[in-house]
């Protein structure tokens, strides 16, 4: 039954925009906040070309801002639009319906390095008996949903608000031939010969090895291959956890030798839930150069849950937990067994420092090139 469901379902939905081809509609676009008005053009923008790859016939862009500039009630994303007010507003631009745009956006800068946007958008249809439709998108900014980055602000609100419409369109029907992707800004490593001195530089690690969400994490646990717990940390937000394991594998056919491995594992901790995985070092041999343990040795996080960084014998390595890539690998002189990371801020600057059992190492994040 559900499974029958599921297919009116479908066929509802295709049928839908199928029905609306060769619809009249006009478009209108509004930012919920006056300060973010310019951005309109961009709804605007998109929502008709979506409306166009969906068949439908968009007035054109002189009359449809006619329109809304003579239809001011539009503004008010409580108003009701009454048949009447319809016929009054929209009979003379023969249009069968008018697409009320709605979007809110926030944005904010990051570490002084970038800036991170999210948006949610509405698609309110109103045709000229004055039924309405209304689709929203509002879950940008969460896991698995991430926000937009951008080296300028414009760049990261104009992404943001393509994807909120695209979602909110593709909730009303409508084809959604090339979907906006959230754009990112990737975060590395720079040596640098120390820290401004006013920087405060606070452990990263914080002693939450007890806590109740460390337990969610299944380090491997089999005759022939194992892991040891190695590092634990979360994120200064408290939203994500991270839990380092030292991976071996012993070779049954080579006179029992072992390998090993390093890998960091990432939890929601509200949810005491492992959503991520990063691997630091695969098991297996060293590369050459390689003289220290592949064992995460110290991890941390940079400005929220979404940075993570990661020490071992060998590397410093930098990983996206949003969007699951590493960005960063830097080698580590000494073979270092031992290691704290360290994350403070002068202004807009961000350092990490390593203080490991050999020495001192400061670096500067910056936005890779």
């Amino acid at each position: 039954m559900k499974r029958l469901w599921a297919v009116l379902a479908c066929v509802f939905i295709t049928g839908l925009a199928v029905a609306q081809e060769g619809t009249k509609v006009s478009v209108a676009a509004y930012m919920s906040d006056a300060k973010y008005a310019a951005y309109e053009k961009v709804a605007q923008a998109r929502a008709e070309e979506l409306l166009n790859d969906s068949k439908y016939v968009v007035l054109d862009e002189a009359k449809a801002r006619q329109l809304k500039k003579g239809w001011v009630d539009l503004a008010d994303p409580g108003h009701v639009i009454t048949a009447e007010e319809f016929v009054k507003r929209a009979g003379k631009y023969d249009i069968e319906k008018i697409v009320r745009v709605g979007v809110s956006v926030s944005v904010k800068p990051v570490l002084g390095l970038f800036y991170t946007a999210t948006a949610t958008a509405e698609f309110r249809l109103v045709d000229k008996s004055a039924k309405v439709q209304t689709f929203t998108l509002n879950e940008m900014g969460t896991r698995g949903v991430p926000p937009s980055d951008g080296l300028t602000e414009g760049a990261a609100i104009s992404n943001a608000i393509q994807r909120a419409i695209d979602g909110a369109a593709q909730r009303a029907g409508l084809t959604v031939v090339s979907p906006a992707l959230p754009k990112g800004v990737p975060l590395v490593l720079e040596a640098v010969a120390s820290a401004p001195p006013e920087t405060e530089l606070a452990p990263a690690s914080a002693e939450v090895a007890e806590a109740p969400w460390v337990s969610a994490v299944k380090l491997n646990k089999e005759m022939w291959r194992g892991e040891d717990k190695a590092c634990v940390a979360v994120s200064p937000d408290g939203q994500v956890g991270a839990v380092g394991g030292y991976t071996w594998a012993v070779d049954r056919l080579g006179g029992l030798s072992r390998t090993y491995g390093g890998r960091v594992h990432l939890v929601d901790t509200a949810a005491a839930q492992e959503f991520n995985l990063h691997t630091v070092h695969p098991v297996g041999k060293r590369e050459s150069g390689e003289d220290g343990t592949s064992a995460p040795i110290a991890c941390g996080f940079i400005g929220n849950w979404r940075y993570l960084v990661v020490a071992t014998g060998n590397v410093l390595s930098c990983y996206d937990v949003e969007r699951g890539a590493e960005t960063c690998r830097l080698k580590l002189a000494g073979a270092p067994k031992q290691a704290q990371l360290s994350v403070g801020r002068v202004g807009n600057g961000a350092y990490v420092a390593l203080q490991t059992d050999k020495a001192k190492t400061y670096y500067r994040v910056v936005v890779a090139k």
